[in-house]
């Protein structure tokens, strides 16, 4: 027998909503709050709804593609990483579901985040809205070039002198929540790879390093170990081998992202030191990576794909309203247990 196809009741039943809630959050109605937006697109993406959106026709008039122009890291080797990927993943769908036009570009970063380069992108006469995503616009001869009269979201991404709607993760809730967990498992000497108090960085990392300091604060505990470094290879491995050749009363390392955390399982097993026996270590974003590590890493997942679809949904929004205030919308995050954490032993722990 085929199986039936999921239904709006579905939907409404498995987000824990009305149907006519469901039905308005499905059809971007301005009368439902952004988190209960965000569940229902969630279960209708969960369950493989397939929503027939009519929007109205002076929006529709407004936007026909959309431009993307997602950060290139610096290096001989430029990528997009998995985090940024799986939000250009989501924005992608979330255009398909809708009739769309995309079209894509790169702007080049340094080590921070922030925009080095100008994308003829922006200034495309074709575009007609614009999703900008993981840059830090600090140049304000850059960040100035901005379109003002299209709708744009930046997408954990940043400009802080200037104001737009943005889609970012929690990441001050996401740190303090991974703190807390291994807090409850025992530990109380817990180190910081992949933030810089000196140096520049990405506004979201600067965020988790203030999540990890406030949960250790609100559970009494006033030994902090903060290696700085940046989120690439060289860098986390190095400082996290510094971290753990110099701090030997840890038990447990937070990496800033996922790729960190690998970093600092690689660094703890050329020092000899097991995982978790002897350190747990605990990632941020649960990227494709992040099962796959010996062991697989426990991690704060955020859903990047929903990022994606919402900030398509804000375009949209801003498009219907060109004059009122720009949106922040905050995407939660969920810890992941994996293998990478244990509790801390008495032979662990030794008193401060």
């Amino acid at each position: 027998m085929a199986k039936t196809a999921p239904s709006l009741r579905d939907v409404a039943q498995t987000a824990g909503v009305s149907l006519g809630t469901a039905s308005r959050a499905l059809n971007n109605k301005s009368n439902v709050l952004p988190a209960t937006r965000a569940m229902v697109l969630k279960a209708a993406a969960d369950l493989g709804y397939k929503l027939q959106i009519r929007m109205a026709t002076t929006v529709a008039a407004r936007i026909n593609t959309i431009g993307v122009a997602v950060k290139r890291d610096p290096g001989q080797h430029p990528r997009i990483d998995p985090f940024n990927y799986a939000i250009l993943c989501g924005i992608e769908d979330e255009c398909a579901r809708l009739g769309l036009n995309l079209m894509y570009a790169s702007i080049p970063v340094d080590e921070a985040s922030s925009a080095t380069a100008w994308s003829p992108l922006l200034e495309n006469g074709d575009v007609d809205a614009l999703a900008i995503i993981g840059v830090v616009f600090n140049d304000s001869l850059i960040t100035d070039r901005i379109p003002q009269h299209l709708p744009v979201v930046l997408v954990d991404a940043f400009a802080p002198k200037s104001e737009f709607d943005t889609v970012i993760s929690h990441n001050v809730c996401g740190a303090y929540n991974a703190v807390t967990y291994l807090i409850e498992q025992g530990h109380r000497h817990i180190g910081l790879v992949g933030s810089s108090t000196s140096d520049p960085e990405h506004l979201g990392i600067s965020e988790r390093r203030e999540g990890y300091l406030k949960a250790l604060r609100d559970h009494g505990i006033y030994d902090t170990y903060i290696e700085n470094s940046n989120l690439y290879r060289e860098s986390s491995r190095s400082a996290a081998q510094h971290l753990l050749q110099r701090e030997t009363k840890l038990t447990a390392v937070l990496g800033c992202s996922d790729d960190v955390a690998i970093q600092v399982i690689e660094a703890c097993h050329e020092l000899g030191l097991r995982v978790p026996e002897d350190i747990s270590v605990v990632g941020f974003d649960d990227t494709e990576l992040a099962p796959t590590t010996q062991p697989p890493l426990t991690t704060m997942r955020i859903d990047k794909e929903l990022m994606g679809a919402l900030a398509v949904r804000q375009l949209y929004d801003h498009a219907a309203n060109l004059e009122r205030p720009p949106i922040t919308t905050l995407v939660g995050t969920r810890l992941i247990v994996r293998e990478s954490v244990t509790r801390c032993t008495s032979r662990q722990e030794q008193p401060a």
